[in-house]
């Protein structure tokens, strides 16, 4: 059934692949690697879907799974948490998820730069929203880098991310021309 999940994945159908992953989900022998793997691959469905409530359960039930110990999808899952808070104007939820991202013990160098990157896409989305936010302006978001330097967050341009990749671009068509060559 996995491998069906996964085939229904990489063909787009995200309704068909969420609901096996459902299936996959309702066992209860299953291990915690198993569930993570079936959380990330239905909350990966639930955004494209943009069924952001379910996606934001699903990154948080993946983040304290996997609380005790460094683990690349943490990431992903902190990732899409972030998206789907913002995709429902929750920018203050938004926030604090890309803070405790920052945070968190098991924070590498590589993805320390990928916070700072987020911060600085959060910090942007937030500008070009300023009507959703009743005028209310927030200010630059500061983010202490591993290294020890302090980086000032300033607006960016527009962005667009690669769900499969979790790459970022500026514009649409270059996201377009990244998907048509994976």
């Amino acid at each position: 059934m996995e491998a069906k999940a996964n085939e229904y994945v990489r063909k787009k159908e995200w309704t068909r692949a969420a609901e096996i992953y459902n299936q996959l989900l309702l066992n209860k022998h299953l291990n915690k690697q198993q569930i993570v793997a079936y959380l990330l691959g239905r909350s990966e469905c639930f955004l494209e879907l943009r069924q952001h409530e379910a996606v934001i359960a699903d990154c948080r039930r993946i983040i304290r799974l996997l609380a005790d110990r460094k683990d690349d999808n943490v990431s992903n899952a902190r990732r899409r948490l972030v998206y789907a808070l913002l995709a429902l104007h929750r920018f203050a939820e938004a926030e604090v998820a890309v803070k405790e991202w920052g945070a968190s013990k098991y924070n590498n160098q590589c993805q320390s730069s990928e916070v700072v990157k987020l911060l600085e896409e959060f910090n942007s989305y937030l500008n070009r929203t300023k009507d959703l936010q009743n005028g209310i302006t927030l200010p630059n978001i500061k983010y202490k880098q591993a290294n020890g330097i302090e980086k000032e967050v300033y607006q960016m341009d527009d962005f667009c991310v690669c769900t499969y990749c979790n790459i970022t671009f500026k514009e649409k068509m270059e996201l377009r021309a990244h998907c048509q060559t994976e």
